[in-house]
């Protein structure tokens, strides 16, 4: 099933999927005040989900869990093109992660990232691994 996008009163756009809402974003007000996520905030979102997605099936194939991994995400804004000019994303991953699958999940995860490779290639990617978890 598709995703379904719906506007909402003032700025606000829900995105339901089966029916539920998954997603509700929102523009700031002219003093930067808002109830939601923005779009270009989501864009990163997503890009931290597949990514983790990525990472839990290379930790899978190499017989080891993340349970309990999280990412943390933010993005830069080039303002006079009005569009995002960088996307980071902080990946905290479990301390008993082995160096060879450390190393694996580093090399692999921006390259096997759908949401990421179908970026604009000059909106720069910042990949952090954390192994405090």
């Amino acid at each position: 099933m598709a995703l379904k996008i719906l506007k909402k009163s003032g700025y606000v756009i829900e995105t339901l999927f089966n029916d539920k809402v998954i997603a509700t974003t929102d523009i700031p007000d002219e003093n930067g005040n808002k109830k939601s996520a923005t779009p270009g905030e989501l864009t990163t979102a997503a890009t931290a989900c597949c990514a983790l997605s990525v990472i839990n099936m290379i930790a899978n194939e190499n017989g080891h869990a993340i349970e309990g991994a999280y990412a943390e995400t933010s993005q830069e804004y080039d303002n006079k093109n009005n569009r995002i000019s960088k996307i980071c994303i902080d990946f905290h991953l479990p301390q008993s992660t082995p160096h060879p699958l450390r190393e694996k999940i580093k090399n692999q995860t921006e390259e096997e990232c759908t949401v990421s490779r179908s970026l604009r290639e000059d909106i720069k990617k910042e990949f952090l691994f954390f192994y405090d978890i």
